[in-house]
């Protein structure tokens, strides 16, 4: 029996000291797109969004993300063939520091992305914690009719994606208290 326990603390010492040295990100190219390999590393961003904003909008995002070295938990890098969802998704919530909600026409269309909106939403409010950055796409109508369905959000200040991605990047490397990569 002592021997079992002395395996047993030299088993999770050397796991100790494994994952000490392990490299903490990986990263791969896909597409010329960079993303972040999946592991329980902590993410600057979840990116929550629609299927039909993914091309006109969350990919551009990427991009700026990762020139600018801010990780992020993107769907389509981490969740592999065969992987439950839910783990996955309520994972990568939990892991980024912040969520970024694409609210568009699309968005309110769907179920699942509000379901991941209000895991983050519970987050905040229950931590008093500031998690969900709303990032709005389309015109004043679109906007007032997404923030009819979701009068919580009325409450935060949010970003317009027609102000751009400079800027939205800008004011996440705020939020981030980002410094420069060349300092």
């Amino acid at each position: 029996l002592e021997e079992l326990d002395r395996a047993e603390i030299e088993i999770s010492e050397m796991e100790s000291t494994q994952s000490k040295t392990e490299p903490k990100k990986e990263q791969y190219a896909d597409d010329s797109k960079t993303k972040i390999k999946q592991n329980q590393e902590l993410r600057d961003v979840f990116l929550c969004h629609a299927s039909k904003d993914k091309n006109d909008f969350v990919e551009p995002l990427i991009n700026k993300l990762s020139q600018e070295n801010i990780s992020f938990w993107y769907d389509e890098a981490e969740i592999q063939w065969g992987d439950s969802l839910i783990s996955k998704i309520n994972e990568g919530i939990k892991i980024s520091r912040f969520v970024i909600i694409f609210l568009s026409k699309n968005f309110i269309e769907r179920n699942w992305t509000e379901k991941e909106m209000n895991a983050a939403l519970n987050i905040e409010i229950n931590t008093g914690i500031t998690k969900v950055l709303p990032l709005i796409i389309g015109d004043q109508d679109d906007e007032r009719l997404i923030l009819d369905k979701y009068p919580l959000l009325n409450d935060k200040k949010f970003k317009r994606w027609c102000e751009g991605i400079e800027s939205i990047t800008d004011e996440l490397k705020k939020r981030l208290d980002f410094k420069s990569k060349d300092s």
